[in-house]
């Protein structure tokens, strides 16, 4: 059977990137979305194919579920990049119970989610590539960004946790965590901060999703060869 890749939130952004990253190599590619089917059917379509989007609630164990046994009439999901997520800006006492909720609920259990679903596939085959999207906010402080930034860091402790258990089946976990990237997410936030935002990175430039996509690519190849490691990725900004 071939050998399949699934990107969650893979159908924008650094999702998109990675997804077409795989796609080039020859992979059949399972990329999730939450709704944007614009989107979906234009990667379907740019791609001939190769990429197969799903629109999957990434909270909703069951759904993946259903969506593995779509996976698997194609082949084996040797490599699952968790990259969905939603970020929600807003101070603990303006709604910030709900945000933080929402936070952990998409981007943290998400990923716990997908990669349990996964894992049985891959621990029977002992082979596997579990690679995680954090991002910088994990460790550099920004006001109202509490929510965001908790359900990042998890993740990243929850790679090293997964990492440690999985070796013995030869699967490893890894996790990215990316500075500021030249994204639509990005862009609706900085608005007219752009030129601030760019005054506080060191060497005064935005990474590329697609640059972002080529480490997720070399962790999946384990031309990287490490597991349970945390690889911080920017220009400077990250500092704290």
């Amino acid at each position: 059977m071939k050998k399949c890749v699934v990107v969650t939130g893979g159908v924008r952004g650094i999702g998109r990137e990675i997804s077409m990253k795989f796609s080039d190599a020859g992979y059949q590619v399972f990329a999730t979305y939450k709704n944007n089917k614009n989107a979906a059917n234009k990667l379907e379509s740019e791609s001939k194919g190769l990429i197969k989007p799903f629109s999957v609630n990434n909270t909703d164990i069951r759904a993946i579920e259903s969506f593995k046994s779509l996976v698997l009439e194609t082949g084996i999901p040797a490599i699952l990049i968790n990259n969905a997520g939603m970020t929600e800006d807003g101070l603990l006492v303006d709604n910030g119970i709900q945000r933080i909720s929402e936070c952990m609920n998409n981007n943290f259990m998400g990923t716990v989610n997908f990669s349990l679903v996964f894992l049985d596939e891959m621990m029977k085959q002992r082979e596997g590539n579990i690679i995680n999207i954090s991002s910088s906010a994990a460790h550099k402080i920004k006001l109202g960004n509490t929510a965001y930034g908790c359900s990042k860091i998890a993740i990243e402790r929850f790679s090293k946790g997964l990492a440690k258990e999985m070796g013995r089946f030869n699967i490893f976990v890894n996790c990215v965590a990316p500075g500021w990237v030249e994204t639509d997410m990005f862009n609706n936030f900085a608005g007219s901060l752009r030129r601030e935002i760019l005054k506080d990175i060191p060497t005064r430039k935005i990474l590329k999703p697609e640059e972002i996509a080529q480490i997720v690519f070399d962790l999946a190849m384990r031309r990287i060869n490490t597991t349970g490691s945390v690889l911080t990725i920017g220009n400077g900004e990250q500092i704290i």
